[in-house]
């Protein structure tokens, strides 16, 4: 268990600490998912992704903050650590899925599953944050928008959230759509 002060904030669930025995470190938030900006996902931003980035900083960013790690976790495929962060008393990842800045990672494994989905499902019915968004998304590809599975060229239903890229105001959850 070790923190740092937050020096930069990536996307809604990523952001960099520096820290006193290893300088800086890039940070996943365990069990936590958001839409993710292009500089990211190297497509067009999802739907919410500049909103969750721009919550988790102003929570976050030039903040001290106390990173937790899940034994079974340690770092993911792009090398990132993957921990609970907290400021102060407060699970930062829980803050932000319940203010709809991110949704919860549907891993069962993931320790803190169930407490997640709860506080997303909430949002939802609260209609907070990305829950709240009417995205229309603005398709600068000049490619002809259609159902699908490639994120590149068609609809498709994320996890949770938003059609991506959207056409209207239509989100799902485990890809179902909610009216």
């Amino acid at each position: 268990m070790y923190g740092g002060e937050v020096v930069k904030v990536h996307t809604g669930n990523v952001f960099s600490i520096r820290t006193a025995e290893s300088g800086i470190q890039h940070v996943r938030m365990l069990g936590v998912e958001s839409p993710l900006p292009s500089e990211s996902s190297g497509y067009a931003s999802e739907c919410y992704a500049q909103e969750a980035k721009n919550l988790l900083a102003s929570r976050i960013l030039g903040k001290e903050i106390r990173l937790v790690r899940e034994q079974a976790y340690n770092r993911d495929s792009r090398g990132l650590l993957v921990r609970y962060a907290y400021l102060g008393g407060s699970d930062v990842g829980a803050w932000m899925i319940r203010r709809g800045g991110a949704f919860a990672d549907q891993d069962p494994e993931q320790p803190r599953s169930r407490y997640y989905t709860e506080l997303q499902y909430d949002a939802l019915k609260d209609k907070q944050g990305l829950w709240s968004y009417r995205c229309d998304y603005n398709n600068t590809t000049g490619n002809v928008v259609r159902t699908g599975n490639s994120a590149q060229t068609d609809e498709m239903c994320m996890a949770v959230g938003y059609f991506f890229p959207a056409t209207g105001p239509k989100f799902c959850v485990n890809s179902f759509v909610v009216p």
